[in-house]
């Protein structure tokens, strides 16, 4: 997962997207050649009489599509953090669908929960509203991400 700052005066955004290794045409490409490799060697046992090969190949390859679909789907996935003077604005996307959420500067505060052995969570809380932040980022960048809200939650607050 990437993360980026973005700095404008008195303001703080923090953008983290999804960090896919592929574009969509690449994993196309790599998603359709291990269909076809599939259906190429199912269709060779087939000829030699393993038949019963060919659902099980089909149900490979629509597992694959599906995947491929999720892929992308989650694509343009994103959430921003933008701090200013007075209110923090928490904007995501996931999956095609956007959720806005605006909180006080002066009363939120950055919760960070971590269940014993599982992925540490971050909260921003304020006034029994609380939305989950950094989903995008792995365990380290998403403690970094809390310290750095934290900080930023905190600075010029008067």
């Amino acid at each position: 997962m990437s993360s980026g700052e973005i700095r404008d005066g008195a303001e703080f955004t923090l953008l983290t997207r999804r960090n896919f290794s592929l574009s969509p045409d690449g994993r196309f490409l790599v998603f359709g050649s291990l269909a076809a490799a599939t259906l190429a060697i199912s269709f060779g046992f087939a000829m030699r009489g393993a038949w019963p090969v060919l659902p099980f190949a089909g149900l490979e390859c629509v597992v694959l599509f599906l995947v491929w679909r999720w892929l992308c789907r989650h694509d343009g996935d994103y959430e921003s953090i933008t701090i200013d003077s007075r209110s923090i604005t928490v904007e995501t996307c996931i999956g095609g669908r956007m959720a806005r959420s605006q909180f006080d500067r002066a009363w939120a505060r950055v919760i960070v929960e971590e269940a014993g052995g599982s992925r540490p969570s971050v909260y921003l809380r304020s006034h029994g509203k609380s939305v989950e932040v950094a989903r995008l980022l792995g365990d380290d960048a998403r403690i970094e991400a809390a310290r750095r809200l934290r900080q930023k939650i905190s600075e010029n607050q008067s």
